[in-house]
Order: structure tokens, then sequence, then C-alpha cells
């Protein structure tokens, strides 16, 4: 049993959106559709919504998370927590999984890093190395 659910957001703000940001929307949209299940997710770009579709579950679970993410994009945004489909276990029920706790995190926290740990060092060796003759050539131009 499916619901739909409109997210509304302030006039203009997805509708005017930079390519690039709006690209990078969408792909973190369409990561929290796979992530918690959704049978659909939509960008509705010039009526400045979101469409999301799945269990009352997933969907709220989502928004939960959606929530977060709305607050990053647009910080000036006042976004209202969801409230929980009927019959939804709370907090501290049975049926909690207390391997995961329900204290709301930042959905760039749940991104799992893939690269190995050689992988990790090089990247970071690498990004520090760029830092650092950024960090010359500005000293050298302040100078």
């Amino acid at each position: 049993n499916e619901v739909e659910q409109f997210v509304s957001i302030s006039a203009g703000h997805l509708a005017d959106m930079e390519a690039e940001a709006a690209a990078t929307f969408t792909g973190d949209i369409n990561f929290l559709g796979d992530k918690f299940g959704l049978s659909y997710v939509e960008v509705q770009w010039e009526e400045d919504r979101l469409m999301l579709i799945g269990s009352a579950v997933a969907v709220y679970k989502a928004r939960l998370e959606l929530v977060e993410m709305l607050r990053f994009y647009f910080p000036e945004e006042e976004v209202d927590l969801p409230e929980p489909p009927e019959g939804m276990p709370t907090d501290g029920e049975a049926d909690a999984d207390p391997s995961h706790p329900q204290e709301s995190q930042h959905w760039s926290e749940t991104i799992e890093c893939t690269l190995s740990a050689a992988q990790r060092k090089r990247t970071l060796d690498k990004t520090q190395e760029m830092r650092e003759r950024q960090r010359i050539a500005v000293k050298h131009w302040a100078d």
C-alpha cells in the first residue's frame, strides 16, 4: 500500500537553482529514494516541490532525512519534521533496532567511503599537497 507525498519548498528555490547545484541535488534525491526503497522520487522544478512515492514508513523515514538535506541546501528555509504514519513504532518500542539509534544524523554522514586505505591516503596526500600549493601562491601574491 503506497502513499504519495509532496514536499514543497519556497518559490524559486528549485526553479532558480544553478545547473551544477541542481545536478548534485538531483543525485542526492535519487540516492535518498534508493536508500529508503521508495518506488518513485521526482524533483518538480517548476512547482518547487518534491514528490515521494513508497510505503508510508519508507516515505516517512526518507522525509526525516530529507529535512536535513533541505536544511543543507536551503539554510534559510523553514523545514518541518514530518508526522509518523499511524501505527508506526516510536522510539523505545520493542521492535526498535538498538544498533541504529533514532537520533537525527546529517545525510552526508550516511555516505560510505568505498576507497581502500591506500587510496584514501593517496587522495588525502594529494589534497593536502594541492592546498599547500594554494597557500604558497596566496602568500606569494599577498606579499
